[in-house]
Parts: structure tokens; sequence; C-alpha cells
């Protein structure tokens, strides 16, 4: 099987931050253009970059296609499924019901929460954790 650069632009995944919290839920958000006709066999997987079949993936989650309005839908991943932080980059894969990619996202990094990640910020009457 060939696949072809426009085969990734049917489905684009939006808001995709550089690294996420391990052992919290992910939202993942997308956008499926109109040559796409979801199917309730589709699904959102995280991969490792460089994977090579579908079976590769790291989670996996089935799209809901009665949940897609108006082109965008979203799938959550579980957080004891999300890997741990290796410092490997990761990258959300749209597979059709024939197992073809039809869309990937930009990468990104799975990173445990330290208590320097935080902000203190003083304010005059209160303080404020960001």
């Amino acid at each position: 099987m060939i696949v072809e650069t426009k085969d990734y632009a049917q489905v684009i995944f939006e808001d995709v931050e550089s690294s996420y919290s391990e052992n919290q839920d992910l939202e993942c958000s997308f956008t499926i253009n109109e040559l796409l006709k979801p199917d309730s066999t589709d699904s959102v997987g995280i991969f490792k970059i460089g994977f090579q079949v579908y079976k590769d993936h790291v989670c996996i989650e089935p799209i809901d296609v009665d949940a897609i309005k108006e082109g965008k839908g979203k799938v959550v991943f579980p957080g004891d499924d999300l890997p741990k932080d290796d410092g490997d980059f990761y990258q959300f894969i749209y597979l059709s019901q024939s197992k073809q990619v039809r869309g990937a996202s930009i990468p990104f990094q799975f990173k445990k929460i330290h208590i320097s990640d935080f902000v203190e910020v003083e304010e005059p009457e209160a303080v404020i954790i960001k």
C-alpha cells in the first residue's frame, strides 16, 4: 500500500500541545474534511514516532460517529493507558475502517508534573499558583 500525502490531510488534529501530563485523561480534538465519511470502526490512536504498522499503537480509542458535529469530533484517552515520561515523541493518528492513516498530528511528549513547573505569583490580596 502506498500512503500519499493527501491521505494524511483528511483529518486535522486541533490544539495539540507540545507535552501532556502522564496519568491524566487526555482529550484529543479533530476535524474531518468533507471527503472522508467517518465510520463507527474508525479510531484515533497514540503512536510512537517511527511506528511501522497500525498494531504499533500505544493506546487506541474508537470514534463516536454520532458525536461528530459539523466535521468536528473528539476522543478521550484514559490517563492509566498513557505512556510515562520517557523522552520519546508521540503523535495522534486517525485510522479508517481499513486501517489506513487519514490524519497525523504534530509530535508531542508525555511529562511528569514537577512542583517546579508551577509559578507563584503574588497579588496584593491573594496568592495565585499557575
